[in-house]
């Protein structure tokens, strides 16, 4: 049954696709592909809020990782807590 309502419901679209224009095709395979993208974006920017979030709410470990130890040189922190501003700066302007 399930296998049914498929085929007609593909035969449906097709028939539905074949009433539009090539423009109106052209503009629903970009508006697709923008989706896509937007989509892909979107995860790229929740991925980049997740490590700013662990620096608010644990700086203590990010402080003691191997690979800021640069960083904390650099800028001369001497606490966990120091680490705050930087990484909010850094990541303001990443995205302003």
């Amino acid at each position: 049954m399930t296998n049914l309502k498929f085929n007609i419901k593909k035969s449906q679209l097709i028939r539905l696709w074949a009433h539009l224009s090539p423009r109106r095709q052209k503009q629903f395979l970009l508006i697709l592909i923008l989706m896509f993208l937007v989509s892909l974006l979107e995860i790229v920017s929740v991925g980049a809020v997740l490590p700013f979030l662990g620096v608010l709410s644990n700086p203590d470990q990010i402080y003691e990782h191997a690979l800021m130890r640069p960083i904390i040189e650099m800028f001369k922190l001497t606490e966990s807590s120091q680490l705050i501003l930087p990484v909010t700066i850094f990541l303001f302007r990443q995205f302003c």
